[in-house]
């Protein structure tokens, strides 16, 4: 199991909003209503938390396997606002408990370098699975 940092990223759009929205059932009306935006005290739509969290957690499964996927926990740090690219980063510990599992550390950071959000994951490194694949296959 590779000890290498994976990145990829996306576009913060108001598309990736409405989609996820659908896909989630999170229809907060301050993430697509002007009137609602700004009645929370916001000028800028931004995503959902849980958009950026869903895709470092699928971005953990892609890369090592949902079968080995033990843990994973996040935390919001930061909004993103429609127009920015978010880079999401997972960043292997390489060192292998006696549980036959390592730490991945996650991050999304817009970009300004600003943290979206971070958090952790704990994968199994069974070296008798598939478990060194590329991002989206």
């Amino acid at each position: 199991m590779s000890d290498q940092v994976v990145e990829t990223t996306y576009d913060v759009t108001m598309q990736a909003i409405v989609r996820y929205a659908g896909a989630s059932g999170d229809f907060t009306p301050m993430h697509y209503d002007t009137d609602a935006l700004r009645a929370a005290g916001y000028d800028t739509f931004f995503a959902m938390g849980m958009l950026a969290a869903g895709r470092l957690g699928g971005l953990v499964a892609t890369t090592y396997g949902d079968e080995q996927v033990r843990s994973l926990r996040t935390r919001f740090r930061h909004r993103s606002d429609v127009g920015t690219t978010v880079t999401l980063r997972l960043h292997p510990s390489g060192v292998v408990g006696g549980d036959g599992c390592m730490d991945v550390r996650l991050e999304a950071v817009d970009d300004n370098g600003t943290v979206i959000v971070d958090g952790e994951a704990r994968v199994a490194t069974d070296t008798d699975t598939d478990t060194d694949r590329t991002p989206g296959t």
